[in-house]
């Protein structure tokens, strides 16, 4: 019971340290591909689809998608990507906009914690922040989704 108890501390203390607001906002993916709003419009069902998506937007001039995430809903970041290649389509980047919590700092790179997607590392971060600083983030996301090339970062 003891042991319980430990893991049930441990846990809401590492939760209660995320700002409730720590999350990722917005997803803009440039896709490859498709030529048609029928087309367009089979890739944006399979965004709706997914739990974490409140809303999308289609930008066939620019051939993109802007995807507007839940609250507090785990957000996968690779289900975005496989919703995209699933229809036979190219991803050709995707630019994440969130707020989150500097975790670690290591080699020249931030670690970020979003409340609602794994830990993202952040990179070409001009600016200096210190531990649990909360920041505002945008930039394009890795291959892998595990880091973001940083475009645009303040302290919030």
């Amino acid at each position: 019971m003891k042991h319980l108890l430990s893991v049930i501390s441990i846990f809401l203390i590492l939760f209660s340290s995320i700002d409730s607001n720590a999350q990722l906002k917005e997803i803009i993916i440039g896709v490859d591909g498709f030529t048609c709003s029928l087309c367009a419009k089979g890739v944006e069902g399979q965004f709706k689809a997914l739990d974490f998506v409140r809303s999308v937007k289609t930008d066939l001039k620019n051939t993109q998608f802007t995807i507007t995430l839940k609250d507090n809903t785990t957000v996968n970041l690779k289900e975005i990507n496989e919703a995209v290649t699933d229809g036979g389509f190219t991803v050709r980047e995707i630019i994440v906009e969130g707020n989150g919590k500097i975790s670690s700092i290591e080699n020249e790179a931030y670690s970020v914690i979003t409340g609602n997607s794994a830990v993202l590392k952040l990179h070409s971060v001009k600016e200096e922040f210190l531990m649990d600083d909360n920041v505002n983030f945008k930039g394009k996301l890795s291959e892998d989704a595990k880091s973001v090339t940083v475009t645009e970062i303040r302290k919030i």
